[in-house]
């Protein structure tokens, strides 16, 4: 029997098919087929809507952050409409773990995505 498995790509990056205009380090939002939000990653260069670039999915980064306190290992997540990171849960994608505690005057979050 045949071993159907093979290795495609280390996967820290991916190519991603863009719907819209995305800039050089935006975060990303990212969906299943059927819209629900499952992560957040980090493109790594501009993409033009229908095109396909590159998105980092794996890695720290540091984000723009809503005025909540934030500890180590903290869950949160990228609210698309405010284009900061969150614990809100709620209409909000996965974005990952705070690696840095974060005071609530601190306006970007260092956050480890994947």
């Amino acid at each position: 029997m045949s071993n159907m498995t093979k290795f495609v790509q280390p996967g820290e990056t991916l190519n991603f098919k863009a719907s819209e205009n995305i800039s050089y380090m935006d975060a990303v939002p990212l969906t299943s087929t059927t819209s629900v939000a499952i992560g957040v990653g980090v493109a790594l260069e501009p993409i033009s809507a229908g095109s396909v670039g590159s998105v980092a999915v794996k890695g720290v980064f540091e984000f723009p952050a809503d005025t909540t306190e934030m500890k180590f290992g903290d869950q949160v997540y990228w609210d698309k409409t405010n284009k900061k990171v969150t614990k809100t849960s709620t209409d909000n994608a996965p974005a990952g773990m705070v690696v840095e505690d974060k005071a609530a005057s601190a306006t970007v979050a260092k956050v480890r995505i994947g």
